[in-house]
């Protein structure tokens, strides 16, 4: 790094004949020439550091070049020359002449003074030039008239590379009368200071670019690290959003529930922007709508799979690249849409469409938009998974009905639901009358087309709430929550009567002999427990079987012992009625 170039030269402070000084605010000495310490009778400029006039031999002056210098520090004049009888460190009494000028800082503000004295030999313009031609700083010397007499050195170089013009309008600003605070020549910056001596002003032009320069770029870091900051903190608020949407996924046991956790961090996440997310159907020919955000009335409920360039393609799509915008309806108007493809294992799993009122998102946004697509696009593909998985063990693979192992869970939790509340529990156990005929007629995929048919059948006739199960073979389970007896023997009666009239058409055959035999039972009446109601439901199925099938029976309470548990053989003894 390039160091910064002090405010006096070198050669200045330490060659120069003349009693040279600087001093700070306090009006304490800080900078001393070889020359004024020999005077003082000093040995090292470390000395009088920090010290003022009355510790050095001429204090009787320190009282009035006090009030001198405070004037000075205070701005109210921009130099001063006095004459003095100083008297040094030998005794002697000399005449002098001392230039005191304020030094100021790079805001303009006044930090210090300089100065130096000399002995008061003549007073005739003869001594001018060689004043002049001692002061290696740029400087040049004006009449009282403001007529410029001569220049030195340091400043001759300056000017050699201007032409003619150009020299005479620099005199005009370095004039007195019209000396400006900071000069600008070329590539380089300068502070000008004039005082007057013996009937002369003499001009100095100190180069402060280094420190300007630095200045500059030191305001140009300062804006850029203001700016990353800002940036850094957007980042953070964001990746905290996203976390928190994270967690709340992974507490989600559906994708419906997922959907209304992502519409409320992602109206957080884009709080100028709306959209919605786009999910396949089972079939994957259509998108639908999972969850939208924002102001969310310019989207289609469902877009066609194929006409969705980012699903199909698997590729972000903004901007001027043209998204198909198929999801946008007639109250859309001109905004500019974004589309993002979900992708799980290189596969597209729906996607995440962003509008906006600017021509295209920024790029800062479409990173965090890139972020939280990833993060949503694997919890809704761990989500589908689970589902997939507990359809798998929950579900008869055959007829979507509950399977057995599923009824057992259910029974043993809606029973003790319904004792809690005081509610009654009802079971139907059903089955198919004479299945093994009708596999044998027609075939086994008659028969498996007959348990889907009668397994809708069911569906079709029960509650949201009611829990129907594929029990084994072409037998199966009901469980009704909070329902009597009564409703339950309604229920079921309803159930075998739309079987018993239903024809089903099988491959141009009609299939009219199908029917089916109901057992019922409920809690309390037929059992103390979820498995001695089933048990006695499944023998009112053995007793609808043997008074000739195709109708609904119930448990009768004298079937069980006092305690409950033990059975009845409806046929004393003799094994119980083939189902079939």
């Amino acid at each position: 790094m390039k160091k910064e170039a002090p405010p006096f030269h070198r050669l200045f402070v330490d060659e120069s004949p003349y009693r040279i000084f600087l001093k700070d605010a306090q009006l304490a000495y800080c900078v001393v020439n070889p020359a004024f310490i020999r005077d003082a009778g000093l040995k090292s400029p470390k000395e009088v550091a920090g010290k003022g006039d009355i510790s050095l031999p001429w204090k009787e002056l320190a009282e009035k070049t006090g009030i001198i210098e405070k004037h000075l520090l205070a701005g109210q004049r921009k130099g001063w020359e006095t004459r003095e009888i100083r008297k040094i460190i030998s005794g002697k009494e000399i005449k002098t002449r001392t230039l005191r000028l304020p030094i100021f800082g790079a805001n303009g503000e006044i930090v210090g003074l300089m100065g130096y004295y000399i002995e008061d030999q003549a007073d005739s313009p003869a001594s001018s030039p060689f004043i002049i031609d001692t002061i290696p700083l740029p400087a040049a010397i004006y009449d009282e008239k403001t007529k410029y007499i001569c220049s030195n050195g340091p400043l001759s170089e300056i000017l050699c590379h201007f032409s003619p013009d150009e020299r005479s309008r620099f005199f005009s600003h370095l004039n007195p009368k019209n000396v400006a605070e900071i000069l600008h020549l070329g590539t380089h910056i300068y502070s000008c200071y004039s005082s007057p001596i013996s009937g002369y002003v003499l001009t100095l032009l100190i180069d402060f670019t280094d420190s300007v320069r630095a200045q500059e770029e030191l305001v140009k870091a300062n804006e850029w690290l203001k700016a990353w900051v800002w940036e850094l903190e957007y980042h953070n608020r964001k990746l905290e959003i996203i976390h928190q949407m994270s967690c709340s996924l992974q507490l989600c046991r559906s994708v419906a529930e997922a959907g209304q956790g992502i519409k409320k961090h992602l109206s957080r996440l884009f709080e100028s922007s709306y959209g919605c997310i786009y999910l396949p159907d089972e079939t994957r020919r259509q998108l639908e709508i999972l969850t939208p955000y924002g102001d969310s009335q310019d989207f289609s409920k469902t877009v066609p799979a194929q006409e969705c360039i980012a699903f199909r393609y698997g590729r972000v799509l903004s901007g001027n690249e043209n998204p198909c915008g198929r999801c946008l309806t007639s109250k859309s108007g001109k905004v500019s849409l974004s589309c993002f493809p979900m992708m799980i294992s290189g596969r597209p799993e729906g996607v995440l469409n962003i509008s906006t009122e600017e021509e295209t998102i920024n790029e800062i946004e479409k990173e965090l938009v890139t972020i939280v697509v990833e993060y949503i696009s694997l919890a809704l593909g761990n989500l589908r998974l689970q589902d997939e998985l507990m359809h798998q063990a929950t579900r008869d693979a055959l007829t979507n009905l509950f399977n057995r192992r599923y009824m057992e869970e259910s029974l043993n939790r809606e029973f003790y639901r319904c004792q809690r509340k005081g509610f009654p529990i009802s079971l139907l156990v059903i089955d198919i009358d004479f299945f093994k005929l009708v596999n044998d007629r027609y075939g086994h995929d008659a028969g498996d087309f007959i348990l889907k048919k009668f397994a809708g059948q069911i569906l079709d006739s029960i509650r949201k709430e009611d829990i129907a199960c594929r029990y084994g073979g072409e037998e199966f389970v009901v469980i009704l929550p909070e329902t009597p007896l009564e409703t339950a023997m309604k229920r079921a009666e309803k159930l075998r009567k739309n079987i018993n009239i239903s024809s089903i058409e099988y491959r141009g055959e009609i299939i009219t002999d199908v029917t089916a035999s109901i057992g019922v039972a409920t809690w309390p009446l037929h059992g103390e427990d979820p498995h001695a109601c089933l048990k006695a439901a499944d023998i009112a199925l053995y007793q609808a079987k043997e008074l000739g099938r195709n109708r609904v029976e119930v448990a009768k309470p004298e079937q069980f012992e006092n305690n409950g548990k033990s059975y009845i053989n409806l046929s004393e003894g003799q094994p119980l009625v083939n189902r079939h």
